[in-house]
C-alpha cells in the first residue's frame, strides 16, 4: 500500500474505533437489544441511552480535566 493509502485507512480506522465503542456500550446497557412496541417509543429509548452515554462521557471527561 502507498503511504497515502495507508494514511486514509489510519483515519478510517481512529473514526470507526470511536463510533462503534458507543454502540457497543449502548447494546451491553440496553441488554442487547431495544424491546419497546412501536418505533417512537423505540427511537425515545435509544435517544435516552444516548443522552446518558453524553452525560457519563461529560463527566469522566471533567473529572480528568479537574485532576
Amino acid at each position: 500500500m502507498t503511504d497515502r493509502e495507508k494514511q486514509g485507512n489510519s483515519s478510517r480506522s481512529k473514526t470507526r474505533c470511536r463510533v462503534e465503542h458507543v454502540f457497543v456500550w449502548m447494546m451491553q446497557w440496553s441488554g442487547n437489544s431495544v424491546r419497546c412496541i412501536g418505533l417512537a417509543r423505540s427511537e425515545v429509548r435509544i435517544g435516552f441511552m444516548n443522552l446518558v452515554y453524553n452525560i457519563r462521557r461529560f463527566c469522566a471527561i471533567r473529572r480528568v480535566a479537574a485532576s
